[in-house]
């Protein structure tokens, strides 16, 4: 029963739990033309989405040279709720705290994921804080308390991962992909790929096909 008790408890207070959406496959809505609106294009465009919809009365020169370039589509015109149609995801980035709460609520009506830039706790969902290099991604989050300790822990983070971990990345692929291929029991293939992948990763491989042979025959 106490465990039954802790779980509605947990269930009282809003948190969040962090995804990898696949940029292109969603439309992405922003509404507003201003610098925040402008920032969360400028992220979205340099993960290379290539579906958005700005909707604002102005913009930006920034925004306004996005559109011209094609990066992204224009609707001069104050919001309305027909704007949602065809959006899966929503960014309510205006600088009337009044309308973003109107976005986020007619958002959640058609069951679309929107972010109030203004009140997060008004959103269904944040945007952490995040750092890549090439391929690899890590961010942090403060659930929205503190954006400035999330840009801190991340900074910190990114003296550590150097370009050794990047470069590996497609070594590490074919590895993951050939014991797939070896090994059929997913607990072995699992142990060999924590065993295996610091090797990559710090030591010289000179000839991986030499290399997983040997790895093959030491584990099985």
């Amino acid at each position: 029963m106490k465990g039954k008790v802790l779980m509605m408890e947990h269930a009282k207070a809003k948190g969040y739990i962090p995804i990898m959406v696949e940029v292109n496959s969603l439309h992405w809505l922003i509404v507003g033309g201003g610098t925040i609106a402008t920032r969360k294009v400028n992220t979205l465009l340099r993960q290379g989405v290539t579906h958005i919809t700005v909707v604002a009365p102005d913009l930006s020169e920034e925004l306004i040279e996005a559109n011209t370039l094609g990066y992204i589509k224009y609707c001069p015109d104050k919001y309305k709720i027909s704007h949602l149609q065809g959006k899966q995801i929503v960014y309510a980035a205006t600088d009337d705290h009044v309308l973003n709460r109107t976005i986020c609520r007619d958002a959640k009506l058609y069951h679309l994921l929107v972010c109030n830039v203004s009140e997060q706790e008004q959103g269904s969902f944040i945007t952490p804080s995040f750092f890549q290099r090439e391929d690899i991604i890590f961010s942090v989050s403060s659930q929205g308390k503190s954006p400035i300790v999330t840009k801190i822990i991340g900074d910190e983070w990114a003296k550590y991962v150097d370009d050794r971990f990047a470069k590996q990345l497609p070594m590490l692929e074919r590895l993951r992909q050939d014991l797939k291929r070896d090994i059929q029991q997913p607990a072995l293939r699992h142990q060999i790929l924590r065993e295996a992948t610091p090797q990559l990763l710090y030591d010289e491989i000179k000839d991986y096909n030499v290399w997983y042979t040997a790895l093959l025959k030491h584990n099985c």
